[in-house]
């Protein structure tokens, strides 16, 4: 139907909002990418299928990935860096704006 048709024509615009974030966890922390896409939802923003990188250094896990708005309602970058900060088991991370 119609609302097919705008998903398809929005998955074909070059989106402003996508971000590229990057998080280095605590040592010996086994993230789940279940509750990383459950914390990206309720902010408004999903995982973009097929952009999860990991690398694992000496026991300590760093997660690259792309999100996407998923509407008018996913918060600022601001905000989002404030609750990923307050996230327990992240020691550091990095959201930037996607270059298209």
């Amino acid at each position: 139907g119609c609302m097919a048709f705008v998903s398809t024509i929005e998955k074909m615009l070059p989106s402003k909002n996508d971000l590229f974030v990057k998080v280095l966890f605590k040592p010996g922390l086994s993230p789940s990418v279940e509750e990383l896409s459950k914390l990206a939802k309720a902010k408004g923003y999903r995982i973009s299928e097929g952009s999860l990188t990991v690398v694992y250094t000496k026991g300590q896990p760093e997660w690259c990935f792309v999100v996407t708005t998923t509407g008018k309602h996913a918060i600022p970058i601001s905000e989002l860096a404030k609750d990923l900060a307050s996230q327990e088991g992240v020691v550091n991370f990095e959201i930037d704006h996607v270059r298209n």
